[in-house]
């Protein structure tokens, strides 16, 4: 590789698709920037399991360190995230999900290049090229069992299309997942992978970026946290909602506040005694409720087990998914970076989700008479009953409390707000590229993974144009 290359910050799901889709389309080499060091979703694609809760468990794939207020009643604590080859991806549970209509409808004059419509956002979630596999019923475990059925009992629709019917509005079914077999794939299977073999790019790992480096307003390469530097025509940034953010910071790009973080507030209701997995499946089920005049806005999501083992608790989570909350990611002088969330800022967020829950108390009564055992609120001994009977502000205040179980980060970075153009490019400095979720103008009422990569793959015919042009 002797020509200049285009650096790629980030090897998670947005960087597998950027980095893969330009070793194609690009005829300059790419480098591929890492900051962890684990190579395990590389060399070995079976430490994927469709268990993300065991591969949560691993410290090689997971780091700690990134500490994130969820709301104005809580202290910053850890939040899930991963590192090394594959990113976040080998850590989450990587549900496939197009979201609802509405979700591309908001994004209006900011959406990127080709799509404006909900019919242009639909080819670009369907031509990815990632292995997507439906669930089978014999595949679920105790708690997607016991969810669906009580759902269908209580009215609700069996759909197992749910995944990727944007207009439903209530529903439950199986789960679609980023898998190949027995295992997750992600965009290192598919696209990281033979660009390798092909000659096309390579992966540094251990390779944390300290600052972007800039001269006459255009970039001209990076340098790492060992003071080396390395040269580049063009650097797309995959850092995620909080490292694509935090790095443009500290290369003096973007103010030391920025607003606009987004997240999916979300509780769990947890079984009382533990129960058997009898299943790979960490997740295995999903319901959608449209609650309050919202249409499919909140979730419901079986945990089969919250701990590593054969034996261990099983959850229920209910999301609100349609959010207008936004957090913040400050600077400050010392270096440290305060990352607030701020969710459930808005009463109408907080009144969505109180009513969501009274709704559910029906369902787990079902769940568990056929599980055989009670649930409790998370960090709370009280019983789900509890919910019925208890004040609007008192539902309020245990949410606010303890709400943070999902790790959907985005919207920092608005596709044409601030600092980004529609395209992904960044306003202040040329060559500078944004593909990950920081993206998304406002985040969808959906797992996100498979818009990351929808959105990566937009973005990264993007850059392969402007490099060409250059």
């Amino acid at each position: 590789m002797t020509k200049r290359p285009i650096i790629v910050i980030g090897s998670g799901v947005a960087g597998s698709v950027v980095a893969g889709t330009l070793a194609r389309e690009c005829a300059a080499p790419i480098v591929v920037l890492e900051a962890g060091d684990s190579a395990d979703s590389l060399l070995d694609s079976s430490s994927r399991t469709l268990s993300f809760v065991d591969s949560l468990a691993r410290s090689s794939t997971r780091r700690d360190d990134l500490l994130v207020r969820r709301t104005a009643s809580q202290a910053p604590k850890s939040y899930p995230a991963g590192c090394g080859i594959g990113g976040s991806g080998e850590i989450n549970a990587l549900v496939a999900s197009w979201g609802m209509a509405g979700d591309v409808r908001g994004w209006g004059e900011n959406a990127p290049m080709g799509i404006w419509s909900v019919d242009d956002w639909k080819r670009e979630l369907g031509g990815l090229e990632h292995d997507l596999r439906t669930a089978g019923e014999g595949e679920w475990g105790p708690m997607d069992r016991a969810l669906v059925s009580s759902c269908v009992e209580g009215g609700i629709a069996r759909h197992d299309s749910l995944w990727n019917d944007q207009f439903m509005p209530e529903g439950v079914g199986t789960v679609t997942l980023f898998a190949r077999g027995d295992h997750r794939s992600t965009g290192v299977d598919a696209l990281v992978k033979p660009g390798i073999a092909a000659g096309r790019m390579r992966v540094d790992r251990g390779a944390l970026v300290d600052r972007l480096v800039v001269r006459d307003e255009m970039i001209c390469g990076v340098e790492l946290s060992t003071g080396e530097f390395v040269d580049a025509r063009a650097v797309v940034m995959c850092g995620g909602a909080f490292g694509s953010v935090e790095l443009l910071q500290r290369s003096g790009i973007v103010p030391d506040g920025v607003h606009g973080v987004q997240d999916h507030p979300a509780v769990a209701l947890v079984t009382r005694e533990p129960i058997m997995q009898q299943s790979v499946l960490s997740i295995g089920a999903i319901g959608r409720l449209s609650v309050d005049s919202g249409v499919g806005n909140v979730h419901l999501v079986s945990m089969n087990a919250t701990a590593p083992g054969e034996v261990s608790h099983g959850a229920l989570l209910v999301a609100l998914m349609d959010v207008t909350s936004r957090g913040s990611i400050i600077r400050h002088e010392d270096g440290s970076v305060s990352r607030n969330l701020d969710m459930l800022s808005t009463q109408s967020e907080r009144h969505v989700l109180v009513q969501a829950l009274r709704r559910v108390v029906s369902i787990v009564g079902r769940m568990e008479d056929r599980l055989g055992t009670g649930f409790q609120l998370s960090e709370k001994s009280e019983s789900v009953g509890w919910l019925a009977s208890a004040s609007n502000n008192e539902i309020e205040e245990w949410i606010m409390a303890t709400c943070g179980v999902y790790a959907h980060a985005a919207s920092s970075l608005p596709l044409g707000g601030e600092y980004l153009d529609r395209h992904g490019a960044v306003r202040s400095v040329d060559g500078v590229w944004v593909a990950d979720a920081s993206v998304m103008p406002r985040l969808i009422a959906g797992n996100p993974t498979l818009a990351i990569a929808a959105l990566a793959k937009v973005i990264a015919r993007s850059v392969a144009g402007a490099t060409a042009a250059s």
